[in-house]
């Protein structure tokens, strides 16, 4: 399976039309060894995650992959909520502290901009 993450920007003080702020090509592959999620987010090397579990979490199923190695993020868990979103949550260590950050995504249409809810 293969998608993209397309982060979009918009000055809220001017009209202009929203800029690509960010993107990440992904991939999701069957190795020998189990589940794989490879990212290359904007032009720089792939990291590799590999699928640890599936956990129900108030209701709602998340997906955790793990890259033990170095640097950040060292885990990624989606989850998915309603009403079109997803949750995806990158934690690690930077300069030896805990980091979390959650980035809350809608499903739009790609065509007319419009939110899905599933």
């Amino acid at each position: 399976m293969v998608g993209v993450s397309h982060m979009m920007m918009q000055d809220r003080q001017q009209t202009a039309q929203p800029r690509t702020a960010d993107y990440t090509y992904l991939r999701l592959e069957q190795r020998s060894d189990g589940i794989y999620y490879a990212a290359i987010p904007s032009g720089k090397k792939e990291t590799v995650f590999k699928f640890e579990s599936a956990h129900e979490d108030e209701g709602r199923t998340g997906y955790t992959f793990i890259n033990p190695g170095e640097g950040f993020p060292e885990r990624i868990v989606y989850t998915k909520g309603t009403q079109g979103w997803l949750y995806a949550k990158v934690a690690g260590k930077v300069g030896g502290q805990q980091k979390d950050i959650t980035y809350p995504m809608r499903h739009v249409d790609c065509l007319t901009g419009a939110f899905i809810e599933d």
